[in-house]
């Protein structure tokens, strides 16, 4: 048969493709089926054909492995995805569903994917807007079940720096962050919103705080899996999304994982600013250079220390750039504790590299430090009223530590070598995880709530565990039976004691550095519980 142009060649060759392709995507399976499920198979074959366009190799059978028949398939999507991406307007509405509010005063978008964070914070340096590597929507959702609501405020003119809003309600209560993407805390709550924003009064109920699903828990235990030993079989077995929240979520990178990755992958791994070995760093394109050298906000020449690019490592000597940040970040810190009054105290999210001496600043609230790159708790408060997280840093031991906290003390997803420094006391829960750990010498002495140490599979013993532990404990590789011989509760004339002097410290109040005590009865109590940690 002639065929006389290419309309016609084209329609017969859709025909025969159509005569042929179940026996071609049998084939297709039978090549991946030891990497993926049928099923999985089948589905990404469906993006292939639709997004195939993009792509340098149209033939599925053309693809060397799995890894790379999925990488392009997902890279091509991605790409066409984002590209058809606009910055919503009030004659935009893209979805009802995601519209929580429209009316004379304010537009409320509600962010509950990376993909819709994406579109209402186009044009904003938001981190959950950004379209490629370091997106941190599911950093943020799956570490503090955050649920953003984007809230454009119709009557501000754009230049002015809360014409939008993204309100995050979190489990810990509210964040909010403006045009100039500077995050905070709403220490007073919605009271403190609808204050400042009276507009938003109808709203409460709607801005709600939305339950990780169990799909999302699911994920967290793969990537905390993956976290504490990234080795290749786990890295292997996520999607391609999962592969890229897992990258940034881990400091170490195996070389092995790192040459399976694609330029959108390696992206991701990069812009979080991790670890990367000898290899890797020789490995760096120049485009790629110059971004991690600007996520590590380093400008000039970073000092090797046994193969890998550590921040903790940098001589100060050789390197102006990193001194001058540290030194902006301790005199930021310091202007915080010398302004604070009461109430939190968060530098979460930061990028802090080492704190100043705040040691004589009593907390009265909780004290947030999470997420950022300390090797050390040198110079941290020595007195947390509640709770204390310096969860998400680079420490190896728990040197420097408040010596009382009053409510839960949370160090997870750091590689703790030694518990040395712990808090004496802990009125809640003494979280944490460590792959590394293999002694807990060095617990509190006192711990009124749980002890709880997870993804620590190298511990042998419980020996060094504290010897008053209010409620559970709950450790890797050990029953409840183990448990229970080193389970010493205090007596009961110690905890109505202790629970005096908790219920006290409400009454307490700072002025000018001097405790002064509003109860006669509690002030032996109290000295005498203090006595040991100040």
């Amino acid at each position: 048969m002639i065929l006389n142009n290419h309309m016609e060649f084209d329609r017969e060759y859709r025909r025969l493709m159509l005569e042929f392709s179940e026996g071609a995507i049998r084939n297709i399976v039978k090549k991946f089926q030891n990497d993926a499920t049928e099923q999985e198979i089948r589905r990404e074959l469906q993006d292939f054909e639709k997004y195939k366009g993009g792509l340098q190799k149209k033939d599925p059978i053309q693809y060397k492995s799995w890894i790379e028949f999925t990488e392009a398939i997902h890279a091509a999507k991605g790409k066409a995805e984002f590209k058809n991406k606009k910055i919503p307007n009030e004659s935009q509405i893209t979805s009802t569903d995601d519209i929580i509010a429209d009316d004379e005063n304010v537009t409320i978008y509600k962010g509950d994917s990376q993909d819709k964070c994406v579109m209402y914070g186009n044009g904003y340096t938001f981190c959950i807007s950004r379209p490629t590597g370091g997106n941190m929507f599911s950093n943020y959702r799956l570490g503090e079940e955050a649920t953003f609501y984007f809230i454009y405020f119709k009557k501000k003119a754009k230049t002015e720096n809360d014409h939008i809003m993204v309100l995050d309600h979190n489990n810990n209560g509210y964040k909010w962050t403006f045009a100039d993407n500077d995050t905070q805390e709403v220490d007073g709550g919605w009271d403190e919103i609808i204050r400042k924003y009276p507009e938003l009064n109808p709203y409460e109920k709607l801005l709600i705080n939305k339950e990780l699903d169990d799909d999302e828990r699911n994920l967290i235990n793969k990537i905390e899996k993956f976290v504490n030993r990234p080795i290749f079989y786990f890295f292997n077995k996520f999607s391609y999304k999962e592969k890229a929240q897992a990258l940034k979520s881990v400091i170490n990178l195996p070389d092995d994982i790192w040459k399976t990755l694609d330029s959108a992958l390696r992206n991701e791994f990069l812009s979080i600013g991790s670890n990367l070995t000898e290899y890797q760093a020789n490995d760096l394109k120049t485009n790629e250079i110059e971004r991690y050298k600007k996520t590590r906000d380093i400008s000039t020449t970073i000092l090797m220390d046994e193969g890998n690019f550590q921040k903790n490592t940098i001589d100060s000597k050789y390197n102006e750039t990193y001194k001058k940040i540290e030194k902006e970040q301790h005199d930021m810190i310091l202007n915080m504790a010398n302004k604070y009054k009461n109430g939190n105290f968060d530098i979460s999210h930061k990028k802090i590299y080492s704190l100043p001496d705040i040691s004589w600043l009593r907390i009265s609230g909780n004290f947030y430090g999470s997420n950022n790159n300390l090797t050390s708790l040198e110079g941290m408060p020595k007195y947390v009223e509640q709770t204390c997280s310096v969860s998400s840093n680079n420490l190896k031991n728990l040197k420097g530590s408040p010596k009382y906290v009053g409510g839960s003390f949370r160090f997870d997803d750091n590689d703790i070598l030694s518990l040395e420094g712990s808090p004496d006391y802990v009125g809640g829960s003494f979280v944490g995880s460590s792959y590394s750990l293999t002694s807990l010498k060095g617990s509190p002495k006192k711990i009124g709530g749980n002890f709880t140490l997870l993804k620590s599979p190298n511990l042998s013993t419980l020996d060094g565990i504290s010897s008053h532990i209010g409620g559970y404990i709950s450790v890797d590789n050990f029953s409840e039976e183990d448990a229970r011989d080193y389970m010493v509760d205090l007596p009961k004339s110690n905890y109505s004691e202790f629970g005096d002097i908790l219920s006290s410290l409400n009454k307490l109040k700072f002025k000018e550095s001097k405790i002064q005590i509003e109860s006669t009865h509690f002030d032996k109590y109290y000295q005498k519980l203090m006595s040991s940690f100040f």
